[in-house]
């Protein structure tokens, strides 16, 4: 997939392993890893491969993302190019997306559609327990690095994917680390929102001169 040299076999080759995985995920998304050097960064049609997986079957990517973290995490302190930067930080959104899913799904499965009592509440809790402890350090690795560098970003699109990722990431990372950033998290929030309420306040009084002139 990363070698041939045509944008368009590249972007076909993405939909076909997406659509694979709905079938065999484990072996798709094995497959695609092996085509991500270790410690080296790879290619952006392999990131986007992940990142539609965890979208489209996020069942699958759940089961691999231990495999998908070790290669992932260790590089993004190498990422300089804000069209990396983007689509790497849609993937870990994703990937915080598959695992907030798999959660839902296994109480859905578990209780279906019935009122849940003290004991099913405590199993169901354990569930999303042992998710965070397999994945919650390394979301919390990959959110320190995307919420502390990349939302600084000058490019609007890259600012706009770290703020749905990190909120995302927020819910899965490990919560002895979201309690030691709290505060942060919440005022970094609060001064993007402030920023584009002031923004479409700005041009709203722009074309409101524009329409008196």
């Amino acid at each position: 997939m990363v070698q041939h040299k045509d944008q368009e076999v590249k972007t076909n080759a993405v939909k076909l392993v997406v659509a694979l995985s709905s079938q065999v995920g484990e072996v798709t998304i094995k497959e695609t890893m092996t085509q991500f050097p270790t410690g080296k960064i790879p290619s952006w049609f392999i990131i986007k491969a992940l990142a539609d997986i965890a979208y489209y079957n996020p069942a699958a990517m759940v089961e691999q993302l231990n495999h998908v973290f070790e290669k992932v995490v260790p590089v993004l302190g190498a990422v300089k190019k804000p069209v990396m930067k983007s689509v790497i930080t849609t993937a870990l959104g994703r990937f915080a997306g598959a695992m907030i899913q798999s959660c839902s799904d296994n109480k859905e499965e578990e209780f279906g559609d019935e009122e849940l009592g003290a004991d099913e509440k405590t199993a169901a809790t354990l569930t999303t327990e042992a998710m965070l402890k397999k994945y919650g350090n390394s979301v919390a690795t990959a959110f320190d690095v995307v919420f502390t560098n990349w939302r600084k970003a000058k490019e609007p699109k890259l600012r706009l994917a770290v703020a749905e990722a990190c909120g995302l990431m927020t819910e899965v990372m490990a919560p002895k680390k979201f309690k030691t950033r709290y505060a942060e998290i919440l005022d970094a929030y609060c001064s993007m929102y402030k920023k584009k309420k002031y923004r479409l306040r700005g041009r709203s009084s722009e074309t409101a001169k524009a329409h008196r002139g």
